[in-house]
């Protein structure tokens, strides 16, 4: 966004809310001061500062920045042939001692206004047009009673220009290097978008595909705890059965052992009262 866009939406902004603002008693004009001449004082300025940014543009090496610069400038000047010459025709029809003659010159002075406004270089070959002027000269055929009309908004001023959308072989270039540009991003842009398209369907398939597994997951885990439960029970009880077993052997040792014991002695006293007879 350039400065005169700021200046153009600032000025936008305050016009709309200046009815909210209060009531100033206006300054009473100084003597021998007239409004018209300072206003068109304000307006030579402003052409010369325009005179001076197209010289720069003439020293400027980069197309991109000519460019630029050069569609700042035309808008500056659609500025000054709208509002500007508008407000400067609505002051020339006031004053004291306006006199017919008085009028006609300040007419003059508004058609030589123009004449440096369109004679600013803007990068669109010959910027005069003479639809503004054949106007201003049409006004001394008129009747003395007839107001001055100035259609300088919608097609006329500068956007009457036939060279206005002629481009130059700079404008040209560069609108080819912007729409070369345009073209490539987007196809970046269509790449990105298939790529995001291509991610959204993996995430939704995805997230699909665990939503119908998310069951068969919990039902593997409520047979997992079934089961590591079952195994918990019947270690218990094998436990048990171990101790069982374990106690019914010590108990057949302790009687076989008891057998055998019974059997060395029964042998060892028949043995002595044989010995005992002979």
């Amino acid at each position: 966004m350039s400065l005169y866009d700021v200046q153009q939406r600032a000025d936008a902004i305050l016009q709309k809310y200046a009815q909210y603002e209060p009531q100033a008693k206006s300054p009473a004009p100084k003597a021998g001061v007239d409004p018209f001449n300072e206003e068109l004082a304000a307006l030579h300025a402003a052409v010369d500062e325009l005179m001076r940014q197209a010289a720069d543009v003439a020293e400027e090496k980069s197309r991109t920045a000519v460019a630029t610069k050069n569609a700042e400038i035309r808008r500056s000047k659609q500025q000054l042939l709208t509002d500007g010459i508008e407000g400067l025709t609505k002051k020339s029809r006031r004053g004291r001692g306006v006199t017919r003659a008085a009028y006609e010159e300040r007419q003059q002075k508004i058609k030589e206004l123009v004449d440096r406004v369109y004679s600013v270089p803007d990068g669109m070959g010959a910027n005069r047009s003479r639809s503004f002027s054949s106007k201003m000269n049409s006004f001394g055929a008129a009747s003395s009673g007839s107001s001055l009309t100035l259609s300088i908004g919608g097609p006329s001023g500068i956007a009457a220009n036939p060279l206005w959308h002629k481009a130059t072989e700079d404008t040209a270039r560069f609108e080819q290097e912007w729409e070369a540009s345009r073209a490539r991003q987007d196809e970046a842009l269509d790449r990105i978008e298939r790529g995001v398209s291509s991610l959204a369907d993996l995430a939704k398939a995805a997230g699909d595909e665990l939503a119908r597994q998310a069951p068969v997951l919990d039902e593997a885990d409520r047979q997992t705890g079934a089961a590591a439960r079952g195994v918990r029970s019947n270690n218990a009880k094998l436990r048990g059965v171990v101790l069982q077993v374990r106690g019914k052997r010590n108990f057949c040792i302790d009687v076989t052992l008891m057998v055998i014991l019974l059997g060395l002695v029964a042998y060892l006293v028949t043995v002595v009262q044989k010995w005992q007879k002979h």
